[in-house]
């Protein structure tokens, strides 16, 4: 089961499930999540890594790349449920990135970031297939929903 995000406020949650409505502080004993941060950027990552920590998940639930190639390779090796990818970056870009998770992991949710939002690549993006676009800088609050709405709650 897949939880829905009804409201995030300062680590309390409301989501609903197909026969349930939970409320209250995460548990994160009940986070079954493995997710990659790939972002050019160490202030960045630190930022989004800081963001995610604090709804809930643990530090070994968090896997971070740098680069594109660093992505990759962890496509091959870890079963992703969410990818944050940075868009623009030098060589393997997120795009690329986003079209071989696309392949080789296509039940896992793509969040895209950028500072910038062109209509042509947002388009592209859309039909390749992201799930959810976060305009950098980003509000916290923005990006914790737009995590949390494909966090799952029970086990793989």
């Amino acid at each position: 089961m897949i939880a829905k995000l009804l409201y995030v406020a300062d680590g309390d949650f409301y989501m609903s499930g197909i026969n349930h409505l939970a409320t209250g502080k995460i548990n994160r004993r009940n986070i079954f999540m493995n997710i990659l941060v790939l972002d050019d950027s160490d202030l960045m990552r630190g930022i989004i890594i800081k963001t995610l920590l604090e709804i809930g998940l643990e530090e070994d639930q968090i896997h971070q790349a740098e680069n594109g190639v660093q992505a990759l390779r962890m496509l091959n090796s870890v079963t992703f449920d969410v990818l944050l990818l940075d868009v623009v970056m030098d060589g393997v870009d997120g795009i690329a990135v986003l079209k071989e998770a696309k392949i080789h992991q296509p039940t896992a949710k793509v969040i895209m970031c950028s500072t910038f939002s062109k209509s042509e690549t947002l388009k592209e993006l859309i039909k390749i297939g992201i799930d959810d676009f976060v305009v950098k800088p980003f509000d916290s609050k923005r990006l914790k929903e737009s995590v949390l709405k494909y966090m799952p709650i029970e086990p793989r």
